[in-house]
């Protein structure tokens, strides 16, 4: 996937040189002008756990839990968006930004139950989001644009429960509660650029840290010990984005 992305951004590149030569950047400008953006890239991983580490008594053994981050738990995040601007004045643009981000996870060895290895397979990662935010340009007479930008608003996480089980003992235990439904603040900055291939369409590549609270923790192993286990889940990511901008 990341491969993916770099080729995506490469060929961005190459694929706009031409407008360096033909574009007429005095029909560029922003300033009253909306614009439509498409993104995709994916969600790297900086930091943040699924679950943190413990020692407690299931089924009247002892427990023992390692704490496992969301890059050991699932699988890198595809990351989309669209995002309405509109150019308030000649250097920036205000934004209202859709996002929505799916992906599954891999069961892996989280601990072990009285020395026998103790395996977990959680459910599908899924978040729609908002965001409001303001683009800055710091060249604006150019084909070539770089910018910077903030958002901030909320995500919406989809709850998320957990397959557990002791292969050795013939032991599961199915959709163990983990998070609830789950409504979180998130916020972050961007760089970037983007190259006007005419007046009305420019293509561009950004690379940001952005980070979210965590969801609302469901004590589905109450009464073992592990109930602090999900009092995590707050995360900070890399999203690496190629877009496309329409102007109207």
């Amino acid at each position: 996937m990341k491969k993916a992305v770099a080729t995506m951004a490469i060929a961005t590149l190459f694929i706009c040189l031409p407008a360096f030569v033909h574009a007429q950047p005095d029909n560029m400008q922003i300033k009253g002008k909306w614009s439509l953006a498409v993104y995709g890239g994916i969600d790297a991983e900086i930091s943040g756990d699924v679950h943190d580490a413990g020692t407690g008594i299931v089924l009247g053994l002892p427990t023992t839990v390692q704490a496992k981050s969301f890059g050991d738990v699932y699988q890198t995040a595809p990351n989309l968006q669209v995002s309405l601007g509109y150019g308030i004045w000649k250097w920036g643009e205000i934004l209202g930004i859709f996002t929505y981000a799916k992906t599954s996870a891999e069961e892996l060895q989280v601990g072990d139950v009285a020395g026998l290895p103790l395996f977990a397979l959680f459910d599908d990662y899924q978040e729609f989001g908002f965001e409001l935010g303001y683009r800055h340009f710091f060249i604006v007479d150019s084909v070539f644009k770089p910018y910077a930008s903030v958002t901030g608003g909320v995500k919406f996480i989809d709850a998320i429960n957990a397959r557990l089980s002791v292969p050795a003992a013939a032991v599961v235990l199915e959709d163990v509660n983990f998070y609830d439904s789950s409504t979180v603040i998130a916020f972050g900055g961007n760089a970037g650029f983007r190259i006007d291939m005419n007046s009305n369409l420019a293509l561009g590549v950004e690379g940001g840290i952005h980070y979210q609270a965590k969801p609302s923790q469901i004590e589905g192993l109450a009464g073992t010990g592990l109930e602090n286990l999900n009092d995590v889940g707050d995360r900070w990511t890399f999203p690496v984005l190629a877009h496309a901008v329409i102007r109207f």
